[in-house]
């Protein structure tokens, strides 16, 4: 495969809805120039040099390779932080403000929570007869302290499309009726509300997916799972079969070997996600890239689960290199069956698998025996050894759930809706409850040894292809082995219907490991080579010690 092969990478989810894809590009005031140049022409991996430092400087390690990886059996902590978020978390997205934006239909005209001021919002019901919506169904949720702020949403949202503009705005794409061809924007200053364009969209979109390109424009594509390469094409995947297409000439280039066992998409709902970039390799010809898809359904599953028999959803997880020639599915076992759950890349390298079900589908009233165990999947130990299943919640999370990686290292968990309208007495209800969910990096007794970084001796600018350094404190190992270290840079995804959209973990190249001061240490490390590997915005910025995450810096790359 030409090694160029490598561009903007993505995925697209969900049920197909229409099969062309369009360009968007956020207004200029919300991150958008329309000129965003790529000072190093793209990533041209075979003149893409990295200079072998001197004087002792060493290349990084990959995830689950350290000399003297940190051992735990530790099995993670869930902690409710919420009784009630106001609207159903159906949508989040993690701000850089470290708020996070959450949402949901205004399709039900209910929630939990009213518009402040006693403001309500026009519309006609379905007899076209004047009425009046006083519920909120948008709030602002603070991750610190659990505090919620309403937003107004007026077009509805139902199952849009998301991501972060360069700048940090939330910028938000389609949805349901009066919302398919709706544009939003919510910024990060300290009263932002949502802006809405209603007509923005040139073609309605609902279940749609929304990456961000290398120029910082967004793609929209119906309802398909999708990772791009470094010449702009796009890898798609839709239930079993997946294809790397031309957008400029809507031609296949090629067909990559069908995924036997079942469908995985809505409402077959499987997860996806991409294996952590690594980006530590001197002078490699090729950066690889590696999606996993898990779960799903056999594709009688949901109509027989209108009839009350669920079957049990798949089992396996299925790993493709797609830069390699001739690459064929990697199928493993997960330890339970699971649909229409989330997969998140965590900041040292390892995979979270949580929420959804054992057996039937997405959608309404489709699925039973909810899977409350997380799974943690470690990419680079040995087969056999990848998957350790985690303490389960008690908050059955279905259709509608969502979750995202924070700053600290937790996952925020919230939603979970398999009922057409608000339901709160349900046998699963529309859950408004919010959870937070220690990984076993977070283990007590390795508190000790994770790096505090030091953001105001750190950089919080960076530029393509350019070192930058972090400077942290680890108390544990006062003279630090250089192997033992790496700073890995995370995109914060937008999630819905189990899908992140734009996420991304890259793991960075470190030149060099000093020490700074008896109690910290600098470490210089390569920021990714062009916007091709990195979408210009915001990411977060760990630096993690033998498999334990500090808590994560917000760095902006443009």
């Amino acid at each position: 495969m030409s090694p160029a092969l490598l561009r903007s990478l993505f995925i697209l989810p969900l049920l197909l809805v229409t099969a062309h894809s369009q360009f968007f590009l956020p207004h200029p005031l919300f991150g958008g120039s329309g000129d965003h140049e790529d000072s190093s022409g793209g990533l041209r991996i075979p003149g893409l040099t990295i200079t072998q430092p001197q004087d002792g400087a060493f290349a990084g390690i990959g995830f689950g390779m350290f000399s003297a990886a940190l051992k735990s059996d530790y099995k993670g902590a869930w902690e409710l932080v919420s009784l009630d978020s106001g609207a159903n978390a159906m949508h989040v997205n993690l701000l850089p403000n470290n708020k996070v934006i959450m949402y949901d239909a205004t399709a039900f005209r209910m929630s939990t929570l009213k518009l402040p001021n006693g403001e309500c919002i026009p519309y006609n019901d379905d007899r076209g007869n004047p009425n009046q919506d006083c519920w909120c169904h948008a709030v602002e949720f603070n991750i610190d302290t659990a505090a919620i702020r309403p937003l107004k949403v007026k077009f509805d949202p139902w199952c849009s499309s998301g991501g972060l503009a360069v700048d940090g705005t939330l910028v938000s794409t389609g949805g349901w009726l009066s919302g398919t061809r709706t544009v939003r924007y919510m910024g990060t200053c300290q009263n932002c509300n949502l802006k809405e364009y209603q007509t923005a969209l040139a073609d309605a979109r609902w279940y749609a997916t929304q990456a961000t390109l290398a120029d910082g424009r967004f793609i929209l594509v119906g309802g398909r799972r999708s990772y791009s390469y470094d010449d702009g094409n796009v890898f798609i995947f839709a239930n079993n079969r997946s294809v790397l297409l031309n957008p400029q000439t809507n031609n296949i280039i090629r067909e990559f070997p069908v995924l036997e066992g079942g469908s995985r998409n809505y409402p077959a709902s499987g997860m996806s996600a991409l294996l952590p970039i690594k980006l530590h390799v001197q002078n490699a010809k090729v950066i690889t890239v590696e999606v996993m898809i898990c779960g799903g359904a056999k594709p009688e599953a949901y109509g027989l689960a209108q009839t009350g028999t669920f079957m049990p959803a798949l089992q396996d997880c299925n790993r493709l290199q797609i830069t390699t020639p001739g690459a064929q599915w990697r199928k493993e076992t997960m330890p339970t069956p699971r649909v229409m759950g989330d997969m998140l890349n965590l900041p040292n390298g390892d995979l979270l698998i949580l929420n959804g079900a054992k057996v039937g589908t997405a959608a309404w009233y489709s699925a039973d025996q909810p899977n409350l165990s997380p799974v943690v999947y470690s990419p680079q130990k040995p087969r056999n050894q990848r998957f350790i299943e985690l303490n389960p919640t008690t908050i059955p999370r279905l259709y509608h759930s969502t979750s995202a990686v924070l700053p600290d290292g937790k996952i925020l968990v919230g939603g979970s809706n398999p009922n057409a309208g608000y339901n709160l007495t349900a046998k699963y209800p529309t859950e408004m409850r919010i959870e937070k969910f220690s990984p076993p990096y977070l283990d007590p007794a390795l508190a000790m040894h994770r790096p505090k970084i030091l953001v105001e001796s750190s950089q919080a600018t960076l530029e393509y292809g350019k070192s930058f350094s972090l400077q942290f404190q680890l108390i544990t190992e006062i003279l630090l082995e250089r192997t033992n270290i790496e700073v890995t840079m995370y995109a914060p995804p937008f999630t819905t219907h189990g899908y992140s959209m734009n996420q991304r973990l890259l793991n960075l190249a470190t030149v060099n490991v000093n020490q700074v001061l008896l109690t910290s240490q600098e470490i210089e490390v390569m920021a990714p080579p062009t916007s091709a590997v990195a979408p210009p915005g915001y990411y977060l910025i760990f630096v993690v010690y033998r498999g334990v995450p500090s808590e994560g810096m917000w760095a902006q790359i443009k």
